[in-house]
């Protein structure tokens, strides 16, 4: 088995586990990380054997510098990171395969629903929280005094952002709460009138009913519509979008609907499911965890920041994709299902790294 050599673009600390899952493979294999990321202060050096500063994805010399960097370092794959690149991705996809460099990522047809919420929210609506799509400030007022005379909660997100960096809920009181300013996951809320303001702005945005429960995701690997293995957890706390105290549990409804958009829309590769576990805001039972009613939120069409939990409950998705590239998955290596350690938790914690 010889070694390899995986390119990571958007390289950041929120990657420190995929290099982990990577270099700490179960098959003792020599893996090379090349370390990619337009922001030098941001570009992790954790576990990389190299590290390029690379020019914004919207640069033309984007994809030329791609190039010279999978030339110098003997690059095999590419795993992007980043949402917005993504599309791109599949596009320059033809132009690096020609050099031996295969590319993570989904067909145009499939991204151009899943990178869209308004498009995936509209096709699986069935299993979705109510949206409407607006960039009108009189219609968004309508629906915020609907959802308000209805005494729910609304939540908006802002079309073509992700969820980490575009999900809100409009509380007028905690907009102005001073004890949740800079609280890291925590001051996600925001003001009707503010709402309004970003909508002046020109922006487009998502208004939804917001669903009280537990943060839930499904890590899946995929092969053109066949899911190959998948992990669930529930993620207790969140900071910037992603967990960082869960716990690993099988939701089967959640799975249920996982497994039929990825055969809908034909996925491909890593992707993640984002739910809410209904009814309740904290840890509860396992077995209320498996069986709760599910709301889907959305799906990111990659892998995820917290995709090393996947990994230490038995299930290594982001090697096993790299051998699903190179044509080394065998049948032995998918059995969907079989290896999770049910029941694990996780915490994040946080550390120093010193280096010149």
């Amino acid at each position: 088995m010889r070694d390899l050599t995986v390119l990571i673009t958007g390289c950041s600390k929120h990657s420190k586990e995929i290099v982990d899952c990577l270099t700490q493979n179960e098959d003792g294999r020599k893996v090379n990380v090349v370390a990619v990321n337009m922001d030098a202060n941001k570009l992790l050096h954790h576990g990389t054997a190299h590290q390029y500063i690379a020019p914004p994805i919207t640069d033309a010399g984007y994809i030329p510098f791609l190039k010279k960097v999978c030339k110098e370092t003997n690059t095999d794959i590419i795993l992007p990171y980043i949402t917005a690149e993504l599309e791109l991705a599949a596009r320059y996809k033809t132009d690096l395969e020609p050099m031996g460099v295969k590319v993570s990522v989904a067909s145009p047809e499939t991204l151009d629903i899943l990178n869209n919420k308004e498009k995936f929210g509209e096709m699986f609506r069935r299993y979705a929280p109510r949206q409407y799509a607006t960039d009108d400030v009189h219609t968004a007022k309508i629906i915020c005094e609907t959802y308000k005379n209805k005494k729910m909660k609304v939540c908006c997100k802002i079309s073509g952002k992700c969820g980490g960096t575009g999900f809100c809920i409009i509380d007028n009181e905690k907009a102005y709460d001073i004890s949740l300013f800079n609280r890291c996951g925590v001051n996600r809320y925001i003001s009707d009138q503010d709402l309004y303001k970003i909508i002046e702005n020109g922006n487009r945005v998502i208004l939804q009913e917001y669903v009280e429960g537990i943060d839930y995701s499904v890590c899946v690997l995929a092969d053109h519509g066949r899911i190959l293995d998948m992990v669930g957890y529930a993620g207790f706390d969140m900071e910037f979008g992603a967990v960082v105290n869960g716990q690993i549990v099988t939701n089967r409804n959640a799975f249920e609907i996982a497994r039929k958009i990825v055969e809908d829309l034909k996925v491909d590769g890593n992707a993640c499911f984002d739910f809410i576990l209904e009814g309740g805001k904290s840890r509860t039972e396992m077995s209320h965890m498996q069986n709760a009613p599910v709301k889907l939120l959305e799906c990111n069409p990659r892998i995820n920041a917290s995709i090393g939990f996947c990994w230490k409950a038995g299930v290594n998705l982001v090697y096993l994709r790299c051998k699903q590239l190179m044509g080394e998955l065998k049948e032995k290596d998918f059995i969907a299902g079989s290896n999770i350690k049910e029941g694990l938790r996780m915490q994040k914690y946080y550390e120093s790294e010193y280096f010149f």
